[in-house]
Formats: C-alpha cells, sequence, structure tokens
C-alpha cells in the first residue's frame, strides 16, 4: 500500500505546484481527496494507522491554520501539507517538512540575488543574531536535525526577507 500512497503523494503534489504557480491556488477538491484518499489506505491497513494518520491530519491543519492566521502559509498550503501527512503519516511528513524548508530558502536565496536583495537579507539576517533578537527558536529547532547548519541558513533567509519587507508571493513569482 505504501507504493500507492507515494504514487498519490507525488500527483497531488505536482498538480497542487502546477496550479499554485498558475493561479495562486490550491484547489480543495485536490488537497480534500489526497486527505480522504489517506484516510481510506490507513483505514485498510487497521484501526492503529487510521489512528496515527488522523493525529498527523490534526497536528498539520492546527499548524497550517496558525501559520494561515498569521500570514506565512495560504490555506490550500495547510491543507496540502494536511493531504500529504494524511498518505504519509508523521515520520514521512517530517521529511518532506525539512525538504520543503530546505528548497524554500534555495529559492529565496535565488529570487534574492535575482532581485539585488540578498546583501540586504543577509545582512538584516546577522543583525537579528549580532543585534541580541531572541534566535533560540532556530537553535532549539536545527538541534535535532543533522542538517541543522542547512536549516539555520533558510531560517536566517527567510528572517531576513521578512525583515526586508519581502513576502512568499514575491519569492516564489519568479517561477510564475
Amino acid at each position: 500500500m505504501q507504493t500507492a500512497e507515494t504514487m498519490m503523494v507525488v500527483a497531488m503534489s505536482v498538480a497542487a505546484a502546477v496550479c499554485d504557480l498558475r493561479r495562486g491556488r490550491i484547489p480543495n477538491a485536490l488537497t480534500l481527496t489526497g486527505i480522504a484518499a489517506g484516510l481510506l489506505c490507513a483505514f485498510a491497513a487497521g484501526w492503529r494507522d487510521l489512528l496515527l494518520r488522523l493525529a498527523a491530519v490534526s497536528v498539520v491543519l492546527v499548524a497550517g491554520m496558525i501559520l494561515f492566521s498569521i500570514g506565512v502559509l495560504g490555506g490550500g498550503d495547510g491543507k496540502l501539507a494536511a493531504g500529504i501527512a494524511a498518505l504519509q503519516g508523521f515520520r514521512f511528513f517530517a521529511e518532506t517538512l525539512l525538504c520543503a524548508v530546505l528548497i524554500g530558502g534555495v529559492v529565496a536565496v535565488v529570487v534574492l540575488a535575482r532581485k539585488r536583495r540578498l546583501k540586504q537579507v543577509v545582512v538584516g539576517a546577522v543583525r537579528r543574531v549580532i543585534g541580541g533578537e531572541p534566535f533560540g527558536d532556530a537553535l532549539a529547532g536545527g538541534s535535532h536535525i543533522p542538517l541543522a547548519p542547512i536549516f539555520a541558513i533558510a531560517v536566517l533567509v527567510t528572517a531576513g526577507a521578512a525583515r526586508a519587507g519581502i513576502h512568499w508571493s514575491d519569492l516564489f513569482g519568479v517561477w510564475l
């Protein structure tokens, strides 16, 4: 069953990326179908898997709503994350989230370089660390990840981008 779930994640992710890049929206039909398919696959595997996947979806949906309410993610992004969690469960979702953060950091660096704002963002990030602003969030997150230096750079770049007034839509507009 894991192969079918992986294929569904790939199909849902590609379709969501295309929709998001073209229209700036991820359709509910796509994300809710992913959630339903993941839960059905888990149900077929047994009650334990179903309960674990329900927990994963619940945690990710709540986190997505919080991030949406503060303007970090779009609503479709949170529901897409829940669909991926429904199909993959907690363990694989954590890996997906790490890769998404890394890819987002690389895209941010490329976009900032193209807009000739990379220096401004890097200086803002360095000032955040040196200037005495809280950095414990990045350290706490990075302490449990083998790729902590890369994760810390991604956090610094995104924090610097936010400080420079660059919104996530600006970062991904280059791909449209």
